[in-house]
């Protein structure tokens, strides 16, 4: 219990420097609520937060994606102030922000489906500053060995970029823990792309996402070993050097697996 606990901690830290270190002035690119704008400009985030949750529950607006960007932005800025702590607290806070990044990527989505002007792109730091948030509170749940709620988070990332691969990854074997049969097929599928990866000369892992790519092999290196299949853990962190030769932890677990 103890080590789970400085574990937490260290996690959180981590978790809180990340938070302060989003830009304050920071906000929605592509916008056309000139009256968000304005508020969130002035620094009026509550204002601006309650204003926008107006416009998403607006019928008027309901097929729009940016009011969601909007509320995701503000609860953000909102566990940076240490006056709104009380009202705001980081954790749950965060929880929601990622809830509705991932309802703006549905809605816009459709936006661009329909031939419309949508704004993701735009706006994709923004999205990796939310995926990377809830990469740590994944891995928070996951160094305590809590595999439901730590899906929670990987299968919610997921959502916010279903391309990234490292995610996709992470998800899948996470529902392998959860007895989840799903995450044999979106395990395999990330093992391909990283093998064509490997096969190509290497692999640049996204620095925002980079917690994914390296739990996702030593989770389901750990894994495979709890089966039996030692062989197949030994390949799969074999697989993760290739594409990150000097990764420290890689190379433990590579040299614990082969009796070195």
């Amino acid at each position: 219990m103890k080590n789970q606990s400085v574990i937490k901690l260290i996690l959180s830290s981590a978790f809180l420097l990340l938070v302060i270190s989003l830009n304050s002035f920071a906000q929605v690119a592509g916008a056309k609520h000139t009256k968000l704008v304005d508020l969130f400009v002035m620094g009026r985030i509550e204002d601006c937060l309650d204003k926008a949750y107006k416009i998403a529950g607006n019928e008027k607006y309901k097929s729009e994606s940016e009011p969601y960007l909007w509320i995701a932005l503000c609860l953000i800025e909102c566990t940076k102030d240490s006056e709104l702590e009380e009202f705001y607290p980081e954790q749950k806070t965060t929880k929601t922000a990622i809830k509705y990044g991932t309802k703006f990527k549905k809605n816009d989505d459709k936006i661009k489906k329909k031939g419309g002007e949508y704004i993701y792109d735009q706006n994709i730091d923004f999205m990796y500053e939310l995926i990377e948030l809830g990469l740590i509170e994944g891995k928070s749940y996951l160094a305590m060995d809590n595999y439901t709620k730590s899906s929670y988070y990987y299968k919610l990332v997921v959502k916010l970029d279903p391309s990234n691969q490292e995610c996709k990854m992470i998800n899948g074997v996470l529902f392998l823990y959860n007895k989840n049969k799903e995450g044999v097929a979106l395990v395999e599928s990330s093992m391909d792309y990283f093998k064509e990866q490997a096969e190509m000369g290497g692999y640049e892992v996204n620095p925002k996402s980079e917690r994914a790519f390296y739990d996702g092999f030593m989770y389901y290196s750990k894994y495979l070993q709890s089966k039996g299949r030692n062989a197949e853990a030994f390949e799969v962190i074999a697989l993760a050097i290739k594409l990150d030769p000097e990764n420290a932890k890689f190379i433990a677990r590579y040299k614990q697996l082969s009796g070195e």
